[in-house]
């Protein structure tokens, strides 16, 4: 067993924390977050079965899927940053990042907070882990499933992450996350249906170096690609389905790839 699970953290006062989602709280009520994802469990799990199966979850923030997977019968370790650890900002030349890292480190510890607060009221069971997903250590174990819920996107090395995740995941992997605009335009919409037939799968670089803007968003991820990344690490019969999920009071589209280990 892994010496490094995290001791709960006793949070009692909502002032301390930052939701990452929406969620509904015996004894306090609904807090909000920018994702309200309570109608779209099914579409974002890729309407998977959980009974009895044990999930790694990088990425939790909140734990709004930790929980969830936990209800739906699931066993759920989920591993995530802690306050001390440094996210993947974008390194703009002639931009000091030390006041963003201290921010984020700060809204980190809040987020982490969040969890342990929902931890504690919802009586949960999981399991948390601190640490960066490239150094993910082998004693975490291995699991039935991994859920990667819109956290490729915010990482430098999306590819290296799965590498790590899915080294630790004997059956079946969930890949969730925002679908590229130009996957919306309509001479897109039957490529998406015949994946390869107008042009190789692609990946966007999402920084602009002249706005200086996205801070911690490096990717634009197709579905196509992601299934590619995970045939390379074994995972097969891929089936990709898409939805709409509520955020800041849109409904923004999202991919979600479900696939299966067939080799490895």
């Amino acid at each position: 067993m892994i010496r490094g699970y995290a001791a709960p953290r006793l949070v009692e006062n909502l002032d301390e924390c930052c939701f990452y989602h929406t969620m509904d709280l015996p004894g306090v009520g609904t807090v909000h977050g920018p994702w309200d994802l309570r109608r779209g469990v099914d579409d974002y799990l890729g309407h998977i079965d959980l009974r009895g199966r044990t999930v790694l979850e990088p990425g939790p923030a909140s734990g709004f899927f930790t929980f969830e997977m936990e209800r739906r019968g699931a066993e759920v370790t989920a591993y995530d940053l802690s306050e001390e650890q440094e996210w993947d900002i974008i390194p703009y030349a002639g931009r000091d990042a030390s006041i963003e890292l201290g921010e984020m480190r700060a809204q980190m510890r809040r987020i982490n907070n969040s969890f342990w607060f929902c931890h504690r009221l919802l009586g949960s069971k999981a399991r948390m882990v601190h640490g960066h997903v490239y150094e993910m250590p082998d004693d975490i174990g291995t699991f039935d499933v991994c859920l990667l819920g819109s956290i490729l996107l915010h990482l430098r090395d999306p590819f290296l992450a799965m590498q790590k995740c899915l080294s630790q995941t004997r059956e079946t992997v969930v890949v969730t996350d925002m679908l590229p605009r130009s996957d919306l335009l309509p001479a897109n919409a039957l490529r998406r249906l015949v994946p390869g037939v107008f042009r190789q799968p692609s990946i966007g670089f999402a920084p602009d170096g002249e706005l200086m803007r996205p801070t911690d968003t490096w990717w634009k991820l197709h579905p196509e690609v992601v299934i590619r990344m995970l045939g390379v690490l074994g995972f097969g019969n891929a089936e990709v389905t898409y939805h709409r999920q509520p955020y800041r009071g849109r409904r923004l589209r999202l991919f979600t790839v479900v696939a299966n280990r067939v080799r490895g």
